[in-house]
């Protein structure tokens, strides 16, 4: 047995590890030079998704340091098809990471191809050998983000809207879906001329391209806790970096994560000890940020529309028309 003493030290050791970790590539990523944008690396960290996941050192945390780790790390596909893999033997919702060899200026597309397949394989063995546990994982997904005060999901959105008691419950996910795609679509024909990819796919935008890809997957898919909003963090810096240059769609995704994480620690304290079933004010700060979500994650949606698209005709060598 492990002696707890030695247990408590290695957590604390480990924790702070991670913790100082993550901060430290925070600054890296967005590197301040103004107080603006220090301001953004301190809202980013001491907002209460990402102080819950430094309370709870969940295994996330080590999944976007290792989004980060292989976003950076020049060549070596092994080791970042080795690295993928691991993480996906933890948690199984890492394998969209696959996506990072189609954006890898250095890899002819037989290697993508290659790098891929073998990831995928190793994966489906990995589920086969397991596949007890996988059951029992597909099994436990409605138990997940069952606190609505911690929620990261369309499903937030559809418990917020039963609530209220307006929509039968059997249909309401469903029209929040279809009016999130409506949304992206009307969205992306506003915007779509304002997103390009640079001629060489450079670190930020693979961070964006997987963080924000990865998000959508988890919002419509997954129930979460609200810790998985980590991956907001890869996505902030090249919003930053586009909006600057005069993207305004880039400039709304921007605003409306950053509004909402102001939201949150204006106000989350309130939500987080009040009686939900009395306190309006909590239902209402609640629903706003559900709300949020809901619009962040359907301006996010509209701009992977247009930048997926972009990657599969660069990927594929199509020329259907120009940009």
């Amino acid at each position: 047995l492990i002696d707890e003493e030695f247990k408590s030290l290695f957590l604390i050791i480990n924790g702070s590890i991670l913790i100082a970790t993550l901060i430290f590539i925070v600054f890296k990523l967005i590197d301040p030079k103004t107080i603006y944008e220090n301001i953004i690396c301190l809202i980013l960290i001491f907002n209460p998704t990402t102080l819950l996941l430094f309370e709870r050192l969940n295994f996330d945390l080590v999944i976007f340091l290792s989004l980060v780790l292989i976003v950076f790390l020049k060549k070596n596909y092994i080791l970042k098809t080795i690295i993928k893999f691991l993480v996906f033997s933890f948690k199984y919702y890492p394998l969209i990471f696959i996506i990072n060899f189609f954006i890898e200026d250095k890899l002819i597309l037989k290697k993508k191809v290659f790098y891929s397949s073998v990831l995928i394989f190793s994966s489906i063995i990995l589920i086969f050998l397991n596949l007890e546990d996988f059951q029992r994982v597909v099994a436990d997904f409605e138990s997940v983000g069952r606190n609505i005060r911690y929620s990261f999901s369309l499903n937030a959105f559809t418990r917020l809207i039963d609530h209220l008691d307006l929509i039968n419950k059997d249909i309401t996910k469903l029209i929040l879906s279809v009016t999130l795609i409506i949304f992206s679509i009307v969205i992306y024909v506003l915007f779509n001329k304002e997103i390009k990819i640079p001629l060489e796919y450079n670190a930020i935008i693979k961070l964006f391209f997987i963080s924000s890809n990865l998000l959508l997957i988890l919002y419509f898919f997954f129930n979460n806790n609200y810790f998985r909003e980590v991956f907001f963090i890869g996505v902030i810096p090249y919003l930053l970096i586009t909006s600057n240059k005069g993207c305004l769609l880039s400039k709304i995704c921007f605003l409306s994560i950053i509004f909402k994480y102001i939201l949150m620690i204006l106000f989350w304290p309130k939500v987080m000890f009040a009686d939900l079933d009395i306190d309006l004010f909590a239902q209402m700060i609640l629903g706003f940020k559900i709300v949020l979500d809901y619009i962040t994650i359907g301006l996010l949606t509209a701009y992977m529309l247009r930048l997926d698209m972009l990657v599969f005709k660069r990927t594929f060598n199509i020329t259907i028309n120009s940009d």
